[in-house]
Formats: structure tokens, C-alpha cells, sequence
């Protein structure tokens, strides 16, 4: 399953792959694969200076049986890669020597990396866009519920930094703006421990027609194919809604549309869904 069917394999601790960058980056995103029911970690080096570390578990991949409805252990293996990713502690320049090496014991295979560099965004409307205080479940519903029923502001921002959440989040009462930091710095998560847990926006209805969303992930926990739940955005009778710039992966669908119109999803990213991405 490696892209163009060859991989480089790190079969040690202290193995690497070094290659030139391009371009600056500050980011970096490996496609990977390690056995079934395990974790490990790439460092990431800039010359001989660590500049990251890409954590790896093999816990969204490793399926069995029939591609239609596989399952977590058998026969028949399936789905044997999966990406990590994470921001480097600094900035590297172009034209440098950046290598990734085998820190956490075992056998990895590195399909591919991808670098980018990447800018956090400050609140682009703070008279209209309710600035998020806190990072989890509570903190974005009060955020929603407040700006859903004032006459000031038109959605709200979630500043840099990692949220828990642990449901979905409905938008019934008016078209809002939720808009993140980017897609690298605001990312919603479920719980530790869950797995399986059915997050995102729920613009539901006429009365939210007009909503959008942007800049920011979400990266969900699901390990088998569930139909009909890990939809990210399930949109029904809605139309005009704006979707840009949003990171999902590990859920079962990123968009799940009916009867949706007149609807724009741009430069989004969708990794290692169950069905549709979109």
C-alpha cells in the first residue's frame, strides 16, 4: 500500500532518512506504517539538532477482513498506513539537511513526508468573531450559544491550542462563523482513552444556512468503518455553507450532504477517513 509501492524502512532505533528542504518549513507530516498494536516516534533533525518529534501508533490502522465492513483483527490485512504530523520547535531554512530517525524502537516504514510552512492566524474580526475562552467541549458550546444569540457578533474564534471535545457541535439558530487559528495550530480532538467518538459542526436546518467554517482540524479517534456516524459536518437542508481550509482525519466521512445546495468546500484536507471524504 506505499505510495508507488516502495517505502523506506527504519528497522532500529537510531536509523535514519535524511533529505534537502526545498523551501523554509515548520511543519512536518510522515505517512507511516508500524506493527499492529504498537507505538513508537520519529525524531526530526535539522543537521544534528533535534527540531521535533513525530509520535506514531499504529491504533488507525491495521484493519482485517473485507474492505467492506473491516475490522480490527483477522485475516486479510488492510489499511496498513496511517500520517502523523507536528510543528518543529523552529523554523528550517531552505537548502538544509533535515533527516527523520527511528527514536522509538521497532520496525518503521516511511512512505512519504510532506513540509510546509505554517502561520498562525490572529482573530480577523475581534468586534464580531467571539474570541473562544477555554479548550474544551464547555468552552466552544458556551462561545456558540453566545454569539447564536447576540446581535453583535457573527461567530467565533478559537485561538491556537489543542481542544477536547466529545460531541458534536449544533448550529440551529443563526448562520455563524467558526474560524480557527490554521489548520496546524487549532485542532479538536476527542478524549484520551475513546475511541470512535462522533465530533464536529452540526449546521442543521434553514435558520443556519450561510454558516462557515475555517481554519482549524479536527482529528477524531474512529477504527473501523461505522455508517451513518463520524460524519465531521453532517449537513441537511442547509445550503451556502463554506467549508475552507479545514484538516480532518481518522473520522468516517468529512462531509455527509443531503439535499445541500449552493455549498463551497476549498483547499480542505482529508486523510484516512473510513468512506467518503466528502
Amino acid at each position: 500500500e506505499a505510495s508507488g509501492r516502495e517505502a523506506v524502512v527504519l528497522s532500529a532505533p537510531g536509523q535514519s532518512i535524511s533529505f534537502t528542504t526545498r523551501s523554509a518549513t515548520n511543519t512536518i507530516d510522515v505517512r507511516f506504517s508500524i506493527p499492529d498494536g504498537t507505538t513508537s516516534s520519529l525524531g526530526v533533525y535539522n543537521g544534528s539538532t533535534q527540531v521535533g518529534t513525530v509520535a506514531l501508533t499504529s491504533a488507525y490502522s491495521w484493519l482485517y477482513g473485507d474492505e467492506t465492513a473491516p475490522q480490527n483483527s483477522g485475516s486479510g490485512p488492510r489499511h496498513i498506513y496511517d500520517e502523523a504530523n507536528t510543528v518543529l520547535s523552529t523554523t528550517v531554512a531552505a537548502g538544509s539537511t533535515l533527516s527523520v530517525r527511528n527514536t522509538g524502537g521497532g520496525m518503521i516504514d516511511v512512505d512519504f513526508i510532506q513540509l510546509e510552512l505554517a502561520t498562525p492566524k490572529a482573530n480577523p474580526d475581534p468586534a464580531h468573531l467571539l474570541t473562544v475562552s477555554g479548550f474544551d467541549q464547555n468552552a466552544i458550546q458556551t462561545a456558540i450559544s453566545t454569539a447564536s444569540q447576540s446581535s453583535a457578533y457573527t461567530g467565533i474564534y478559537l485561538p491556537a491550542g489543542v481542544y477536547t471535545v466529545s460531541s458534536k457541535f449544533q448550529l440551529s439558530q443563526k448562520p455563524l462563523e467558526i474560524a480557527g487559528a490554521g489548520m496546524w495550530y487549532t485542532r479538536l480532538e476527542p478524549p484520551a482513552g475513546q475511541s470512535n467518538t462522533d465530533i464536529g459542526f452540526n449546521p442543521s436546518g434553514a435558520a443556519a444556512t450561510g454558516s462557515s467554517f475555517r481554519d482549524f482540524a479536527v482529528f477524531d479517534n474512529y477504527n473501523n468503518r461505522q455508517d451513518g456516524a463520524g460524519q465531521v459536518f453532517p449537513l441537511t437542508n442547509v445550503s451556502n455553507i463554506t467549508i475552507d481550509s479545514v484538516w480532518v482525519a481518522h473520522s468516517v466521512v468529512m462531509v455527509w450532504g443531503q439535499n445541500v445546495d449552493n455549498s463551497t468546500f476549498t483547499n480542505d484536507r482529508i486523510d484516512d477517513t473510513f468512506a467518503d471524504g466528502i
